[in-house]
């Protein structure tokens, strides 16, 4: 039950960031009664940058393919105001491959276990002024390269050819209804968020996954 309401405050988290990604985008959202709008300064912004600083550790929770029941993997995570990074000291390659049938990407997967994935994150200059003024901070988190691709290469030995895992994550999935953002929250120093992972590719055999990941 308790990992049932941790996933669902995650994907309320996400519903939220995807709101106040909006915000920019129709000036006509601000004549909403429920929510008041507050523009930052730029100095406002990089005090709000630097709040997410610091360690944390808490857990993915993804999809056992076997028992077909919510699992979860522990993790750090490591965030550098300096240079606008959120790395995942431990992030497990290999959960992912719970989204895959095909059985030489199942293996790939595991032999590159767990490997350090870095995040750029940015905040917009636009918040609910409700949410910023109770300590509750949204912030994007992208890949920092065009692709959205992080490599992982194993196997490499004298006259072998590389091996590879490579995952392409989403800076957003499109619904019919619903835009979901890959962000983190920090809410009253607590944090919490999902990343997005669209393909999977081990070897040239690629696999469509479009996985939620939420951490909390």
């Amino acid at each position: 039950m308790k990992t049932i309401k941790t996933i669902a405050i995650a994907m309320a988290a996400l519903l939220t960031a995807s709101l106040t990604s909006c915000i920019n985008d129709d000036d006509d959202n601000n004549q909403n009664a429920d929510y008041h709008y507050l523009q930052l300064t730029e100095t406002q912004q990089k005090d709000l940058m630097k709040k997410l600083e610091g360690n944390y550790e808490n857990y993915l929770y993804f999809t056992n393919a076997n028992t077909q029941k919510t699992d979860s993997a522990q993790v750090k995570w490591e965030v550098n105001a300096s240079d606008s990074t959120v790395t995942c000291v431990n992030f497990p390659v290999n959960i992912l491959r719970n989204y895959v049938k095909s059985d030489l990407v199942k293996e790939a997967l595991d032999l590159v276990g767990q490997q350090p994935v870095v995040f750029k994150y940015s905040t917009g200059n636009t918040v609910i002024k409700e949410l910023y003024e109770a300590s509750s901070y949204f912030f994007n988190l992208t890949i920092p390269n065009a692709s959205n691709i992080v490599k992982f290469t194993y196997g490499e030995g004298e006259g072998e050819k590389e091996k590879y895992v490579a995952i392409e994550f989403a800076d957003q999935f499109i619904g019919y209804s619903t835009v979901y953002s890959q962000m983190v929250r920090l809410d009253r120093g607590s944090f919490f968020g999902a990343v997005l992972v669209s393909i999977v590719d081990a070897n040239n055999v690629a696999t469509k996954v479009n996985c939620i990941i939420p951490f909390q």
